[in-house]
C-alpha cells in the first residue's frame, strides 16, 4: 500500500510540475523555471 501511495505522490508531483512547466512557456516566463522547480521540489 506505501508503494502505490509513493507512486501515486511522485505521479502527483511529476504532473503538477509539467503543469507549472507548461503554464510558465506560455507565458513566457522561462526565467522562473528553475524556481518553481527547486519548490516543487521541496514541497513534494
Amino acid at each position: 500500500m506505501n508503494i502505490i501511495a509513493n507512486e501515486i505522490l511522485s505521479f502527483a508531483c511529476d504532473f503538477r510540475l509539467s503543469v507549472i512547466l507548461w503554464l510558465l512557456r506560455t507565458f513566457q516566463k522561462l526565467k522562473h523555471e528553475e524556481e518553481v522547480s527547486s519548490w516543487l521540489l521541496q514541497n513534494c
